[in-house]
């Protein structure tokens, strides 16, 4: 049956053997290097269920529960990321009662409480800022004029950090630099982990990592802790792994 590893990695090579969490599947998720773990499974009949885990500092599961997200409970909330200190995970969701637009919502982990910080009229995904409660954010369809969004959580406050090139890909947020000057990307097709300078507003190629584009393969990691440190978690044909890299 299928089961969720930990792979522990050190600059881009295996660093041990796979570390077992669980049992069962992990289409898409999001770890902290201080041992949050949080995944979206896809249940028989196309139902999904969000699952919360704590690592000990060893990477062994410890604490594996059901997460209750406040969308409606028919609709499919994605997006699901991390906030650095780890305490409120942000996702989208289809408002029903507003023709069906994606709403950003913000989920505190310690109180369950949730509150809406953004609404569009296109499908968005946005990352945390690594400095600032601000959601940076970036439409996930391509016509030309993705613009960069950065909205604060606490006002609500919606400000334009730029657009990205005008090309025929689909662009993929995965984290922000440790110092919020740029943002890292998945871009497809081609398996690109691309930086994008804010301030310039230049891309970099940082790397290519196969299987990058797959549905459901991608699942993003927020060092915090270690802000020289980025990785992705990326799914072979068995096990899941960690794949960490510099981050430059």
């Amino acid at each position: 049956s299928p089961a969720l590893y930990l792979l522990p990695m050190q600059d881009g090579r295996a660093a041990g053997d796979p570390i077992f969490l669980q049992y069962g599947s992990c289409g898409y998720g999001q770890t902290t290097l201080n041992g949050g773990l949080i995944c979206l499974s896809t249940l028989p009949g196309g139902l999904t269920e969000y699952w919360l885990g704590t690592l000990d500092p060893s990477g062994r599961l410890v604490d594996w529960k059901r997460l209750s997200l406040g969308g409606p409970s028919n609709n499919l909330m994605v997006g699901l990321a991390w906030s650095p200190d780890s305490t409120r995970i942000s996702y989208s969701y289809r408002d029903e009662s507003a023709g069906k637009n994606p709403v950003v919502r913000v989920h505190n982990v310690t109180t369950g409480e949730e509150r809406d910080v953004y609404r569009s009229s296109r499908e968005t995904h946005c990352i945390w800022a690594s400095q600032r409660p601000n959601l940076l954010c970036v439409p996930l369809d391509r016509p030309a004029g993705k613009e960069v969004l950065s909205v604060s959580i606490d006002s609500g406050r919606v400000e334009r950090l730029g657009v990205l090139p005008e090309t025929d890909h689909q662009w993929w947020p995965f984290f922000s630099s440790a110092d919020d000057l740029a943002i890292y990307f998945g871009r497809y097709p081609g398996d690109e982990l691309v930086r994008w300078d804010i301030g310039t507003q230049q891309t970099t190629t940082v790397d290519r990592i196969t299987g990058l584009s797959l549905p459901g393969a991608v699942i993003p990691i927020a060092a915090r802790q270690r802000p020289n440190l980025r990785g992705v978690l990326v799914p072979p044909s068995d096990p899941l792994s960690i794949r960490r890299r510099n981050d430059s």
